[in-house]
């Protein structure tokens, strides 16, 4: 072989071996919103309420479009609501259904009736929770919204 071929090869198996290092040495991280949206689920869990839901609006600022951002919306409204502001609640649960591929829309109206039921407009929970039933006859929700109807007078 060639003195100029063998430098060729040598020169390749370094490049090769300087990146097989640097991919050992650099992980690549799979999703830094991800990690954002753990951290904004473990101020939930910590009861830090008022932080999460700056956290969460903070990255749907950054972010509207992810898969993750109909469920950063879900626990802004969800932080609303074990705080006890069940207007501000409303609010934000609506808003949950703007989003596209949503999975938290179920969740979000299911929590829409109940924040209703709590701020003492049976009409109003009573329609979300008719609705419910009608558009998931499968949740897992529907004994819970059953039994709230029939509390609430009328099924």
């Amino acid at each position: 072989m060639p003195a100029s071929s063998k430098a060729m090869q040598s020169i390749w198996v370094i490049g090769l071996i300087m990146c097989m290092t640097l991919m050992v040495a650099r992980p690549v991280r799979a999703d830094a919103f991800r990690d954002r949206y753990d951290e904004g689920i473990a101020l939930i869990k910590a009861d830090k309420l008022t932080q999460s839901i700056h956290h969460f609006r903070d990255m749907l600022e950054e972010n509207r479009t992810s898969y993750l951002s109909d469920n950063c919306q879900y626990w802004i409204a969800e932080a609303y609501y074990r705080l006890g502001d069940y207007e501000q609640a409303v609010i934000e649960f609506d808003r949950v259904f703007i989003f596209e591929n949503n999975n938290k829309r179920e969740d979000a109206f299911f929590r829409l009736g109940v924040c209703y039921e709590k701020l003492n407009d049976p009409v109003k929970a009573r329609e979300i929770f008719k609705r419910f039933l009608a558009e998931y006859p499968e949740s897992r929700h529907y004994k819970r919204v059953t039994r709230k109807l029939e509390a609430l007078g009328g099924q």
